[in-house]
């Protein structure tokens, strides 16, 4: 169920705004109100009730705001839970308007402090520019209940400052702040005297004054009759610029004194308390040794001779020394170096020339002339560039690859000219430099090139030269490269093919020519089709490896009689080059490998039969078909054969004749070419036409009785059929009938 958070009483103090929180914990409630004194809030302007049950008091009064407030929550029609909290209001102190009367060194000082309100106790205490008053500070403080006075007996500067009365009780701290002035008119504390001043440094022209209100000092400046020296003409202000300022304390500072800058000089302070104070003094200006003209910068070349002049101007007398970097230089112990100094009394300066005889190198140095006297020393730097031709560039390959390299360079030391161009010089390492190829004129914001068109598997020697205005480098340290392989360029030659057998072709042929192998020819391909029809055009590839200039290789396998392509290609490790041309050879015939086809044998008399045929299939006649060859014999009845003929034709028939009669034959029919003679068909059997028979054999005669004869005899020797009867013919001697 809903319940009010716990509340604690209250402190408020008055004039200022309070709030309190009436929380509700947990759900349903309905409602927040709260009441004083059973009377439902708000009733004043002062009053404010928020929804989330929050009650302000703004503007807290002692009388009309202390006291008990309910905050009452409804939870259920009818039901109401409630908490009770104490509001006590504190009044904070009052302090009352005061201020100190202006005074000076040496008066009497009173100031109260008063608390006109405020709950009881209250507690009042004093400050000095934020800090506790010491006893020792010539301050009296006397505090009473609600009062409390600042007294001091005898006024000086230190009693400047800031005094802030602090008035606090329970319900707050309070403070009034005021400032006390203590006025004193102008004095010196250091006073201006004549002083000289170095040209070209700071001064200081001491003044240094204190007053209350701070005195405000003012420079004035006069030139005398001669230049400080006389009576002061009329007094001008001094312009306050970057260049000249006034101190904290009053003094003049002159950061760079310049030759116009000597004359008098007034100081004059005044803070409007007495009268104003000034004192006069002269700033004589000295000129330091110091350079008046030389070069920044000069050039000279490298072996020539160079003068370096300066010249120096100040108070006399005037020392010049030259010095190359920081080192003096002395032409008795270098003579290369050489000093002539002429003064010019009319201009008071000095010309001093420093002669190198020659420049060097390492004389691209600063120089410096310095001039010194008394007052000072001036120093002229003079930075020489001793010029020559370049040094040779630091050359590096960066890649190489079968037709080209790129190359890399540092340039080191410019000869302090700016390079103009570069040339990459190479050659083939057995070679002169006069037969050397070029690439001139490479732009000096470069610094790779890519040198193209080289020979593969090839050693060069590479060198290079740098240009500025100057001339041209030496040559750069010789690099030697070689370039990496490539495939060839070029076919095998001489390719010639030689057929072996009916299966095999024996190739031969040469390697390429050795400027284009670009590398080690490590083998070779020997592409191979048949170019015969229903061939499909590709080549089966076999490969060997490399055994000298002359190459063969034996091709196996091959169909019997048929036409073939061949190429041949080498290699290297880089890869394959290019085909010699295609070369067409034949292996060698060979017998036909299938007998003729449909072989057919037909009867047609006794002794004679038709035997037919068709060609056996193209692809296995292996070669030039010459003619078909019928092989046939005579099968007799007891199993025994007959002699083996043949009959030669180029037909696909052939008549056979002058066979025996009523006999059974076995027939073979082959085809033939150059190679012999091929497969024979299976045996195909045939009988001749029966005939009429041979007469009988053995015939004898035997009378068995008067008219009786038996006759007997054994079957024809060719019966030239199945004998079905025999017909016996009987005849008498001399009748002449049968």
């Amino acid at each position: 169920p809903p319940r009010i958070r716990p509340m604690k009483n209250i402190t408020a103090v008055a004039g200022r705004n309070t709030f309190i929180n009436c929380r509700v914990i947990g759900y349903p409630y309905y409602s927040i109100n709260w009441y004083k004194e059973g009377i439902l809030l708000p009733d004043n302007h002062r009053q404010v009730v928020f929804e989330n049950g929050t009650l302000k008091l703004s503007d807290v009064q002692k009388g009309m705001d202390e006291g008990a407030y309910v905050c009452s929550v409804l939870i259920q029609p009818q039901l109401f839970i409630t908490q009770t909290v104490y509001v006590t209001v504190k009044v904070p102190p009052l302090i009352q308007p005061f201020d100190f009367p202006p005074t000076s060194i040496g008066k009497l000082m009173y100031i109260a402090c008063v608390v006109s309100s405020g709950d009881m106790p209250i507690r009042i205490t004093w400050r000095k520019d934020g800090q506790e008053i010491v006893p020792s500070s010539g301050i009296t403080i006397d505090t009473k209940e609600f009062m409390s006075s600042l007294q001091i007996s005898k006024v000086s500067l230190k009693h400047n400052g800031n005094y802030t009365c602090i008035a606090s009780n329970d319900a707050a701290t309070v403070s009034t702040e005021r400032q006390l002035t203590v006025t004193v008119p102008p004095r010196f504390v250091v006073q201006p005297n004549n002083q000289d001043g170095i040209y070209g440094r700071s001064a200081i022209l001491n003044c240094s004054v204190d007053g209350y209100p701070p005195p405000k000092v003012m420079w004035k400046h006069a030139r005398g009759a001669l230049a400080g020296i006389g009576n002061p003409q009329q007094y001008h202000p001094v312009p306050l610029t970057g260049r000249i300022q006034i101190m904290t304390n009053g003094s003049l500072l002159i950061r760079h004194v310049l030759e116009e800058d000597r004359g008098f000089y007034l100081c004059q302070a005044s803070n409007g308390v007495g009268s104003d104070i000034s004192k006069s003094m002269v700033l004589t200006v000295k000129i330091p040794a110091m350079i008046t003209s030389h070069p920044n910068t000069t050039m000279a070349k490298k072996g020539h001779v160079k003068e370096l002049n300066c010249t120096a101007r100040g108070e006399w007398p005037i020392i010049i020394r030259w010095e190359r970097g920081d080192t003096v230089i002395d032409p008795d112990r270098n003579p290369r170096y050489s000093i002539t100094t002429s003064p010019n009394e009319k201009t008071d300066e000095v010309l001093s020339t420093l002669k190198l005889k020659p420049a060097e190198r390492e004389d691209s140095v600063f120089f410096s002339c310095h001039a010194i006297n008394s007052y000072g020393e001036g120093r002229g730097l003079i930075q020489l560039t001793v010029q020559e031709p370049p040094d040779p560039p630091e050359l590096e390959v960066r890649e190489v690859k079968d037709r080209s390299m790129n190359l890399r360079w540092t340039q080191r030391f410019d000869g302090n000219s700016v390079i103009t161009s570069y040339d990459i010089e190479y050659k083939n390492k057995t070679e002169t430099w006069e037969l050397k190829h070029a690439t001139r004129n490479i732009s000096p914001t470069n610094n790779q090139a890519n040198i193209v068109d080289l020979h593969p598997a090839s050693v060069y020697s590479i060198r290079m030269f740098s240009y500025n205005a100057i001339g041209r480098s030496e040559a750069s340290k010789e690099l030697t490269i070689s370039t990496e392989e490539a495939q060839p360029d070029g076919p095998p030659i001489e390719v010639i093919l030689q057929p072996v057998t009916s299966q095999s072709i024996r190739v031969t042929w040469k390697a390429p020519r050795k400027e284009l192998q670009n590398g080690v020819i490590r083998g070779y391909q020997i592409g191979y089709r048949e170019n015969g029809p229903g061939s499909n055009g590709q080549y089966s590839i076999v490969e060997m490896k490399a055994t000298g200039d002359s190459e063969v290789y034996t091709l196996d396998n091959l169909k019997k009689f048929a036409q073939y392509g061949v190429v041949v290609q080498a290699f290297n490790r880089a890869g394959t080059g290019p085909s010699s041309s295609e070369i067409n050879a034949t292996t060698l015939e060979d017998v036909p490998s299938q007998p003729p086809q449909n072989v057919r044998a037909i009867s047609v008399t006794s002794d004679e039969a038709v035997i037919n045929w068709a060609e056996p299939p193209r692809m296995t006649l292996h070669g030039v078909l010459k003619g078909y060859r019928v092989v046939f014999w005579a099968v007799f009845p007891d199993g025994e054969w007959g002699e083996m003929q043949n009959s030669t034709t180029t037909k696909e028939q052939v008549e056979l004749k002058g066979l025996e009669k009523f006999t059974n034959y076995s027939i073979q029919v082959l085809a033939f070419t150059q190679a012999g003679d091929g497969v024979r068909s299976n045996v195909l059997y045939i009988q001749t036409r029966e005939d009429y028979p041979g007469p009988p054999a053995g015939i004898k005669a035997v009378p068995s009785s008067a008219s009786s004869v038996v006759v007997s005899w054994l079957p024809p020797h060719k019966p030239n059929g199945i004998i079905r009867k025999y017909t016996i013919y009987c005849s008498s001697p001399g009748s002449g009938q049968p």
